[in-house]
């Protein structure tokens, strides 16, 4: 398969596609897209910078009808950065037609977005204990949902939001396909899917798989000892003009962000500990260059998307 319109995607969709730069699919996007819209279950074990979000967010985008003023797909993710990047990104790809994503994400006015529900997006990409909110409050209703995904599901059971995620689907009563994507498939994802999936169709992407090409990559051995040492030699070394640094915990982003400062870096953080106005200021400084260096979690840098 050489290009998108040979897949049979609607004009307006290639069109939106071939404005983003989106010439050819991915591996996953030829494997994924037929079977989604074809409506099988998916378990995808594919990580991110694979292509994955235009994977299960064209098919959707083919599913849902425009007609129809109801909630017709749901994605659950683990964080607001990704809930947010996933309904952009859903909303480029259908920028042509009269469909719409809507993120739903905490640690923001619920009464905002229930202004935003009022314009009925056909997709709704949201984290679990929003989603949640808007379920028991029922501004949000999931009656006529044709398609759920959950993306990176592994991140969401490490998170704790199990219980959280089998409430959401279990809400849905109507019958509807099940797409599950995660970077691993532990025994807690495939519990999972055997409970909620039906003869899911399992996809694996492998690692050369990833559409990474474009950048070099190389490490540097290295202790806890002098892991920091190392860092601001190469930080020096390199004369790095831009940089996002990913860290294990949250407190490890707050000393390492301080040493930065302490050694003439311009940086700032991004956590789970910041309130959305926090994190949404953070972004800006840095996607707009007064932050020389991102300072996150891994799971926080989920879904960041940022040109340059």
């Amino acid at each position: 398969m050489h290009n998108f319109e040979d897949m049979g995607l609607s004009p307006e969709i290639v069109e939106s596609l071939d404005d983003l730069g989106f010439q050819r699919p991915y591996p996953i996007q030829e494997q994924v897209i037929p079977l989604l819209w074809s409506g099988s279950d998916i378990i995808g074990q594919a990580h991110t910078g694979t292509g994955k979000t235009a994977a299960f967010g064209i098919p959707i985008l083919e599913i849902v009808n425009e007609n129809n003023p109801n909630v017709q797909a749901l994605i659950i993710v683990p964080t607001r950065e990704l809930a947010v990047q996933v309904a952009q990104d859903l909303n480029s790809y259908g920028k042509k037609t009269n469909k719409r994503a809507l993120a739903l994400y905490g640690g923001v006015s619920k009464y905002v977005q229930l202004e935003a529900m009022k314009t009925h997006p056909s997709i709704i990409v949201g984290t679990p204990g929003r989603l949640l909110d808007h379920l028991e409050g029922r501004s949000l209703v999931l009656d006529n949902v044709l398609c759920v995904v959950l993306d990176e599901a592994d991140r969401m059971l490490e998170m704790g939001f199990i219980e959280d995620v089998e409430l959401i689907l279990r809400s849905i009563k109507r019958k509807h396909q099940t797409a599950l994507f995660s970077a691993t498939i532990p025994k807690s994802v495939l519990k999972l899917a055997r409970k909620y999936m039906n003869n899911p169709r399992e996809v694996l992407i492998e690692s050369d798989d990833l559409n990474v090409k474009e950048i070099e990559q190389y490490y540097v051995p290295t202790d806890s000892k002098t892991k920091s040492k190392s860092l601001m030699k190469l930080l020096h070394r390199e004369k790095i003009d831009r940089a996002i640094l990913f860290c294990r915990t949250k407190r490890d982003t707050f000393r390492i962000n301080e040493m930065l400062r302490s050694r003439g870096f311009s940086s700032v953080v991004i956590n789970g500990n910041l309130t959305q106005n926090q994190r949404d200021w953070a972004m800006n400084k840095f996607v707009n260059g007064r932050r020389r260096i991102l300072v996150a979690t891994d799971l926080a840098g989920r879904g960041l998307d940022i040109d340059g």
